[in-house]
């Protein structure tokens, strides 16, 4: 078991989950109602990296406002560092990476309420 391994399942604990672990293809989701689509996705050449992502339903005001949406999801709108923005479907995909060595429950900690954050402010825009 490595550091990523190890984290997921210490965050799972957190929660009261059990063994919780990535899948075979390195990944994890959880549906959180308070939340939303909560990630976990190794990333990098190695999987050394992993990128949490918090995916909501688009802000209902952004319903084929297509100016809107692409200017809140642009990557020259800049969004907090190390946070990227995007859309599948009709879901706002907020996504951040944290690399190697950095990976421990109070980063985890972090990176969820950004994407908290950011989607409540990306909605109160819409």
């Amino acid at each position: 078991m490595n550091l990523v391994d190890e984290m997921i399942a210490e965050f799972g604990t957190t929660l009261g989950i059990e063994q919780l672990r990535l899948n075979d293809q390195g990944t994890l989701v959880l549906s959180i109602q308070s939340l939303g689509l909560l990630g976990f996705d190794r990333a990098g050449p190695h999987g050394e990296s992993v990128l949490v992502s918090l995916t909501r339903p688009l802000p209902p005001a952004w319903d084929q406002d297509w100016a809107n949406l692409l200017g809140a999801t642009h990557h020259q709108s800049r969004p907090p560092a190390g946070l990227q923005v995007g859309v599948i479907r009709d879901q706002l995909v907020l996504t951040f990476l944290i690399e190697p060595g950095d990976f421990t429950l109070p980063r985890i900690t972090e990176a969820i309420t950004a994407l908290d954050r950011q989607h409540s402010s990306l909605k109160a825009r819409g």
